[in-house]
Parts: C-alpha cells; sequence; structure tokens
C-alpha cells in the first residue's frame, strides 16, 4: 500500500535551523518544482504517489497544496469522510488548502492518523512550519467535512 511507501521515508528531517533546507528535503522540494528553502508538504505526497504509480501520479507534482487540492477537485476525487491512503486537506477556505498528508490508520469521527512531510515532531504540538516526515494523529471536531477544516482525495479514483 502505498502508506508503506510513505514510512520509509519517516527518517527525512531539514538541516538543523528547521528552514526547509537539507539534501532530502530538497531533493523532495525540486520533484514538486519548488527551490530550497519552500514549504513542501505537497512535495512530499506528491514524490509518494509519483514512486508509488511509476513516475506517473495521479496528481500533477506541485509544491501547491491549493493546485494539488483543484486537481483533486477537478477529477472528481473529493470526499467528505478519511480513509486510509487518502489525501487529507487543511483548509483555511474551501479553495484555500494549507497543508496535505496522507490518512493513515485511527479514523475514528473525530481522529485520523497521518503521515505527513513538512510537519512537526508528534510529541509536540503542532506548528505552521514542521521539520520532517511524521505520523502524526488529527484530532479534531472539524475531521468531517460539515463545517469541516478538512477534505480528503481518494486519489486512486483518477486511475
Amino acid at each position: 500500500m502505498v502508506l508503506a511507501r510513505a514510512r520509509q521515508f519517516l527518517f527525512v528531517r531539514e538541516a538543523p535551523g528547521n528552514k526547509n533546507l537539507g539534501r532530502w528535503v530538497e531533493g523532495i522540494q525540486r520533484i514538486g518544482g519548488t527551490v530550497p528553502g519552500q514549504p513542501w508538504c505537497a512535495c512530499f505526497t506528491g514524490f509518494i504517489l509519483g514512486l508509488w504509480h511509476d513516475n506517473k501520479p495521479p496528481l500533477k507534482y506541485t509544491a501547491s497544496c491549493d493546485l494539488m487540492l483543484e486537481e483533486a477537485r477537478a477529477k472528481g476525487m473529493l470526499r467528505d469522510d478519511p480513509a486510509p491512503g487518502a489525501l487529507f486537506f487543511l483548509l483555511r477556505a474551501k479553495h484555500d488548502a494549507i497543508h496535505v498528508g496522507f490518512v493513515t490508520e485511527g479514523i475514528t469521527p473525530l481522529t485520523f492518523g497521518t503521515i505527513e512531510g513538512n510537519a512537526s515532531d508528534p510529541s509536540r504540538p503542532p506548528t505552521r512550519e514542521g521539520w520532517g516526515v511524521f505520523e502524526r494523529l488529527v484530532t479534531s471536531s472539524r475531521a468531517r467535512k460539515r463545517g469541516a477544516a478538512y477534505v480528503y482525495a481518494y486519489w486512486w479514483l483518477g486511475e
């Protein structure tokens, strides 16, 4: 499953100083089409999907959560509920995604597990800018669509 592939990269960390820099981070950023120092959560999800799909991911490589969200929307991939392997988008507004990652296990009405790039250590509170690839647990009363801050892309629907 795609989650096993994503877990292979749990070792990725930014260089000291946490400025979106580092050998692995910069390689992932290049795949997403951005430059060192920029956020890389969308780059990470695209990188993993590209590995899973032999360099032909169901969503285009991009560094933009918004572009990834809009492509998933245009392809009819968006759903209200999380599922293992789906992408989650953290939304500020309907068309403004500020973070993306993979849904893992631990799905309940208020929680779901994740694997995220440019995330913060799960032993600490989440931050706007993270420093590595981590597994986390999202706990939110807004984890479902009704007034939600999250929407989910079932990327396999585009295959």
